[in-house]
């Protein structure tokens, strides 16, 4: 029962408290992408402040937060995380893409 697959279906259905193995360098790649994408938000708000120029913080933080969640889930199954700890991040992703399709959904004008 070497594959992957099998070890991370086995771990989430029957729940047990061990994590799946994968590799190091995985969860390292996964650890990068998501603190660079923290640095971006901070970098992409701090112009914003700055300069008025960019995405108003309205707009980018939904998008921000669902892929936040999204990698933060990602890196929490990785990790080895609680089961409760990744089912909330991937909520917070769920609440920050209803957000950001609330924001960017635009009514049809009315032809007649």
């Amino acid at each position: 029962m070497n594959d992957p697959i099998v070890l991370l279906w086995s771990w989430l259905a029957v729940g047990q408290p061990e994590a799946p193995l994968v590799p190091t360098w995985l969860t390292l790649t996964v650890a990068l992408a998501t603190a660079a994408m923290l640095v971006e938000a901070v970098l992409l708000l701090a112009w914003h402040r700055r300069t008025g120029g960019g995405l108003p913080p309205r707009s980018l933080l939904p998008t921000l937060v669902a892929g936040g969640g999204l990698m933060g889930a990602l890196l929490a199954l990785l990790a080895g995380a609680p089961l409760g700890f990744l089912l909330a991040l991937l909520a917070l992703a769920g609440i920050g893409h209803v957000v950001d399709l609330r924001h960017r959904w635009q009514p049809r004008s009315r032809q007649g």
